[in-house]
């Protein structure tokens, strides 16, 4: 499971670094990205795009 995360999570790395931009603000929205991980990686819930708000995803 958490390759299939890793995965998606690499596939959405645009995303994540333009909300980073947006927000002015790099290391919480990295902090944010990697707590959300952590949180999916245990419980099981595929939903990454979750982590980017309205702006990201």
């Amino acid at each position: 499971m958490l390759s299939e995360l890793m995965d998606m999570v690499i596939e959405v790395s645009g995303s994540i670094l333009r909300q980073a931009e947006w927000n002015k603000d790099f290391p919480q929205t990295y902090t944010r990205v990697f707590e959300k991980i952590m949180e999916l990686e245990f419980t099981g819930n595929m939903e990454v795009l979750t982590v980017l708000g309205n702006t990201g995803g």
